[in-house]
């Protein structure tokens, strides 16, 4: 538990909104990487969710409270990182592996 003024919530907050509506990000995957993100989860969810862990994670820094470590912080945004990353080349893994529509036409 981060003990946090409710302004630097809505800001933090403010600033996921802004990253998610924003979508530069997809941009840069599909056209420099060629990766195709059709439902914008990357957007929605993804950089706004990395937003919140590393925010909780430099937070740390201003904010002493006996409950809250900055490493266990670190630690769940890398594995959260992980697994998602798994679970996306998995997806795609398998997808690749499925026939595609136009073959059933």
């Amino acid at each position: 538990d981060l003990p946090i003024a409710p302004v630097v919530a809505l800001l933090v907050g403010h600033a996921a909104g802004v990253l998610s509506t924003t979508g530069y990000v997809k941009n840069i995957l599909q056209e420099k990487l060629g990766i195709h993100d059709s439902c914008g989860i990357h957007n929605l969810h993804g950089m706004p969710g990395l937003l919140g862990g590393l925010s909780s994670v430099l937070l740390r820094l201003f904010v002493s409270s006996p409950q809250s470590n900055m490493f266990l912080q670190l630690c769940g945004v890398a594995f959260t990182l992980a697994i998602a990353v798994a679970g996306g080349l998995g997806t795609g893994h398998v997808l690749k592996m499925l026939p595609v529509a136009e073959d059933f036409v």
